[in-house]
């Protein structure tokens, strides 16, 4: 009985290394995933930036086309 509890145990401390060398590898993907996506992710944002900044000129210029068309109009 004091065997197979020992390999038991023996077992189990197999068990733990293996989920803590998981563990391990699992942080080292997600920290090379984030490393390698961080450029893409801030392209993304400063085209979103660029555009924005586009759009809000877009409107500026077309808001002053509709009242000058106005003031024409009076």
């Amino acid at each position: 009985m004091e065997k197979i509890l020992e390999q038991i145990l023996g077992e189990l401390k197999n068990l733990k290394t293996g989920q803590e060398r998981l563990e391990n590898k699992i942080d080292g993907f997600r920290s090379s995933i984030v490393k390698d996506l961080t450029p893409y992710i801030e392209n993304v944002e400063k085209h979103i930036e660029n555009s924005k900044n586009e759009i809000h000129e877009r409107f500026d210029r077309l808001d002053r086309q509709v009242c000058i068309s106005a003031y024409i109009c009076l």
